[in-house]
């Protein structure tokens, strides 16, 4: 399996002294890579005649974590497949017979969570990022002050938006929990369009967190094989974002009855806890 790689026309400077230069890449594609900084050592840049467009330009393959490299990196038409990101003018690609997977698509440095299963069985990291023990969940935070210079914590930019957006997931957890799925909130169930719309949303962010993705890798990861964004795997991301409190406010609700009723499940289980403790469930922002 090999990584993903972009195509970014033009003769802009992606490489500063030895370093990725992030602030000349398009924004998606900034925000893929923002854990890669050394060239060679986290990202091999190679130089085209001739790209995707037929314009010259750079191809960018972010080394997986797990160190392993394709035999050969560039622009290879006859055994790579290329996607136009769309008002960007870069390209998204993969190796024909190495596409990736998840695990060469994590990121350095994890946030720990859960362990979901996909449609084909791939195991990703999904953090909890707000959590009853901690608001902030496992986030990584940072101290701001006020105009009094008072300090405080709280999460650090990255993943500022998200966080703050968990919010409505936590209070969906607590009012609109299937009760035939164990309180879980299931996309799909109990929810206009817009609100499926905003839930997938936050799954696709919160999948970003630990890996080298946005919406444009997600569609193409299920272009090159369909199946693995299942109703139950996108779901149980969403419900460990917040650390599973819709599950865990219905197990606290079965055991003050007399007789607990069976559920019906969601055919799946959260997953084990990933690396590390899950030292978090919160109140409000």
């Amino acid at each position: 399996m090999s990584g993903l790689l972009y195509f970014i026309p033009g003769p802009k400077a992606f490489v500063r002294d030895g370093r990725l230069n992030h602030q000349a890449l398009p924004p998606s594609i900034a925000a893929c890579l923002a854990d890669v900084h050394e060239v060679p050592g986290q990202c091999v840049a190679v130089d085209v005649t001739s790209g995707p467009d037929g314009q010259p330009g750079t191809v960018l393959y972010a080394v997986p974590t797990h160190g392993e490299l394709p035999a050969a990196l560039g622009y290879f038409p006859d055994r790579q497949t290329w996607r136009r990101l769309a008002d960007t003018g870069a390209f998204l690609g993969w190796i024909n017979d190495s596409p990736p997977a998840a695990v060469d698509l994590e990121r350095r440095d994890q946030v720990s969570g859960y362990l979901i299963t996909d449609g084909h069985g791939q195991k990703w990291a999904v953090p909890a990022i707000r959590s009853p023990e901690n608001p902030r969940g496992n986030l990584p935070f940072e101290v701001v002050f006020d105009d009094s210079d008072r300090p405080r914590c709280t999460v650090a930019g990255p993943h500022r938006k998200l966080w703050e957006d968990s919010a409505t997931l936590w209070d969906w957890a607590l009012t609109r929990g299937q009760p035939d799925r164990e309180g879980l909130l299931i996309l799909g169930q109990g929810f206009t369009d817009t609100e499926d719309q905003f839930l997938l949303d936050c799954a696709f962010r919160g999948l970003a967190v630990n890996y080298r993705v946005d919406r444009h890798a997600i569609a193409a990861l299920s272009a090159i094989q369909g199946g693995w964004l299942t109703q139950v795997f996108l779901s149980l991301v969403v419900n460990a974002l917040i650390d599973m409190r819709a599950k865990r406010c219905w197990e606290d609700a079965q055991k003050k009855t007399v007789i607990r009723s069976a559920a019906a499940g969601v055919n799946s289980t959260p997953g084990e806890p990933a690396a590390g403790p899950i030292s978090c469930p919160p109140e409000g922002n």
